[in-house]
């Protein structure tokens, strides 16, 4: 009779104990179900989308944006002078803005060697009409050959002032390829006029 009564009160008591246990753990799992993350799916697609519209909005402009390339550079023609006269006064033009640019080339080399080329351009055209046996396009030999005479020792001395100038490698290998080639060019250009 002790005994049964004894089982049944240890019965009672170990199902009210596994009763609350069961309650706790349902209330916990609840209140961990409720702060559980989101998904990582959810996630990952708040991150790609964009903020706004302003992803929107630069890809719109890129696509509406038009590149617009610069046009090609076309050299000019040389210059063609009826007389011997008129195309030694425009190398005499040309070759006055390459002087001048020779005493400022330590502090811009660019305006000197396109005076160089421009020289050189109307040197060859000077040729076509001063290298001719017609005396009406020659017109005045002696004027001109003193004239291309005083450019060419001219060029004589730029090329030996050139010598200090401070010039990058590249640059003052042009210099000195292109100024003595000149100054050939002026050489044959006198005796031609004589």
């Amino acid at each position: 009779m002790h005994f049964s009564l004894f089982t049944t009160v240890a019965f009672v008591t170990f199902l009210v104990l596994g009763i609350q246990a069961a309650a706790i753990t349902k209330s916990v799992g609840q209140v961990s179900k409720g702060k559980q993350a989101k998904p990582t799916s959810e996630v990952e697609h708040k991150k790609k989308q964009p903020k706004g519209s302003s992803t929107q909005q630069t890809n719109s402009s890129d696509s509406s944006s038009v590149f617009v390339s610069r046009p090609s550079f076309t050299p000019k023609k040389p210059a063609s002078f009826r007389t011997c006269t008129a195309a030694v006064n425009e190398l005499q033009t040309q070759f006055d803005r390459l002087d001048e640019a020779s005493f400022h080339i330590n502090l811009n080399s660019t305006p000197f060697f396109n005076a160089i080329s421009a020289v050189e351009g109307v040197v060859r055209s000077a040729r076509r009409v001063c290298c001719v046996p017609d005396d009406r396009r020659r017109g005045n030999k002696d004027e001109n050959e003193d004239k291309v005479e005083t450019m060419e020792r001219t060029t004589e001395q730029i090329e030996k002032s050139l010598s200090y100038a401070p010039l990058a490698p590249s640059e003052y290998d042009n210099a000195f390829f292109l100024v003595p080639r000149l100054r050939s060019s002026l050489h044959e250009l006198k005796d031609c006029i004589n």
